[in-house]
Formats: C-alpha cells, sequence, structure tokens
C-alpha cells in the first residue's frame, strides 16, 4: 500500500531556515519534503509533552484575569447619569 497521498501542502519558512533545510536535503541527497517529514516524526512526541495551552478566551475573561472588573456596558448595569 502506498502511504502517498499525492497531495501538495504549501509551508513558509524563513530563509535562513529554507537555505539549513536544502542544505541537509543536499548533503543527504533527499528532498527537502523528506527532511521536513522526518523533522516532524521525530520531533512530533517531544512536541506532543510541551505545554498545553488554554482554550482561547474572551477578551473580557483576559481583562477578568488581569484584575480589572468587568465593562458596565457588558453586565448590564450601566450606571445613571
Amino acid at each position: 500500500m502506498n502511504k502517498r497521498s499525492g497531495r501538495k501542502h504549501n509551508f513558509s519558512f524563513p530563509d535562513w531556515m529554507m537555505r539549513e533545510l536544502e542544505a541537509e536535503a543536499a548533503r543527504l541527497e533527499r528532498s527537502t519534503s523528506w527532511i521536513v517529514q522526518r523533522a516532524w516524526k521525530l520531533a512530533r512526541a517531544e512536541i506532543a509533552r510541551g505545554p498545553r495551552s488554554e482554550a482561547p478566551r474572551s477578551p473580557d475573561a483576559r481583562l477578568a484575569a488581569l484584575g480589572y472588573p468587568p465593562a458596565p456596558w457588558r453586565s448590564g448595569t450601566m450606571p445613571s447619569t
């Protein structure tokens, strides 16, 4: 069974990183695609062990975490003038 999907993907790398990838590919006589795939396979477990990010929070929740009170127009307690 062939594992190649035939799909193409585009990734953006900084110029310096692309030069390193191309140099390593030339040194190993492999494609840059092979280098990226191999790097992913080697790094996947380490990345998975990394810290988990929290679920995205609303701007109000981020401000509350910093100690700011809720905006009055959001809570329905707008002071009367």
